[in-house]
């Protein structure tokens, strides 16, 4: 993933919240916890507003074509 690329959310929520919405990627944010775990969560930008997502939903965004 690189930043500012186009994606689309298939994720199906309760919400549906992110379900077919575009989204843009906004770069890693990087968790060093006190017991030396890395934790890497990734920005999206959606609906005006910059969201967090864990690693585990990346499988549910697909990258646009330009």
């Amino acid at each position: 993933m690189e930043l500012g690329e186009l994606y689309r959310c298939t994720f199906r929520s309760s919400s549906r919240r992110w379900y077919n919405k575009l989204c843009v990627y906004g770069g890693e944010d990087i968790i060093n916890r006190d017991d030396g775990a890395k934790i890497i969560n990734h920005w999206f930008f959606v609906d005006g507003e910059m969201r967090l997502v864990d690693a585990a939903l990346l499988k549910y965004f697909y990258l646009l074509d330009n």
